[in-house]
């Protein structure tokens, strides 16, 4: 997931820096296909039978789109309080 998440969050900078979607549908667009990719790969699981290869590389996948969700959600904060972006991210998640 990490190599990922420099992936999307490049590919996102992009989407934003050259004004292709708004930020607002570009937060949207990442979120929908993240949580969207994730769920479909994970629903096709249970009909891969016992191939334990092919699991390893749906799963291997399920976590290559989550990696979208970095484009999506974790720079909302930024968006929210450029100056304070640490202290709402850490409020926000729920961390102490």
């Amino acid at each position: 997931m990490a190599v990922s998440c420099f992936i999307w969050g490049y590919v996102s900078d992009v989407v934003n820096r050259n004004h292709l979607l708004s930020k607002t549908n570009s937060r949207r667009l990442f979120e929908s296909v993240g949580l969207a990719g994730c769920a479909l790969v994970l629903g096709i699981i249970p009909l891969v039978g016992c191939n334990t290869v092919l699991i390893v590389v749906l799963l291997n996948v399920s976590m290559f789109t989550q990696g979208l969700l970095i484009g999506g959600e974790n720079v909302v904060c930024v968006d929210i309080a450029p100056d304070q972006s640490g202290t709402v991210r850490r409020e926000s998640f729920g961390e102490s």
